[in-house]
């Protein structure tokens, strides 16, 4: 079994069903059964339900018996992972909400990398110097969320 294909295949569906999670594709928030998405996106039900898995794990679908798999609402998804923040901008950019983001990652970012910084060893050191000479010197214009 090739593994490093199976989960960029994943990745893929994964992708694609953001995209359509995003973009109102499916009425009522409700998705199909794997059976049907597996054969609407060309893979198996192996690889729709790892998609479907990755998705569940970041709190951007419900899945209920009798009632099937539910999109939630983006202020209910994990944020704190960066594709599901950029993805829940794409929903509904929400300032109040990357506002409360921001506050967060203040609180917690600054103190995170003073805690690297004092146990980081001399390269470590450097890397992270160079990242900060990049973050002072960058261009707000040409920010992007995937950095």
């Amino acid at each position: 079994m090739n593994y490093g294909y199976e989960a960029s295949l994943v990745k893929r569906v994964v992708n694609q069903l953001v995209a359509s999670l995003v973009g109102g594709a499916y009425q009522d928030n409700i998705l199909p059964p794997q059976v049907i998405l597996s054969q609407k996106y060309d893979v198996s039900r192996t690889i729709m339900r790892e998609a479907l898995s990755v998705l569940i794990s970041r709190r951007m679908l419900d899945v209920r018996p009798k009632t099937g798999t539910r999109i939630r609402p983006a202020r209910k998804w994990f944020v704190m992972d960066p594709e599901v923040a950029e993805w829940r901008l794409r929903v509904a950019p929400d300032p109040d909400g990357v506002a409360r983001l921001l506050e967060f990652r203040v609180l917690v970012d600054l103190p995170a990398a003073a805690l690297a910084a004092t146990r980081a060893n001399r390269h470590q050191r450097i890397a992270i110097n160079a990242a900060f000479q990049r973050l002072v010197h960058a261009n707000p214009s040409e920010a992007t969320i995937d950095g």
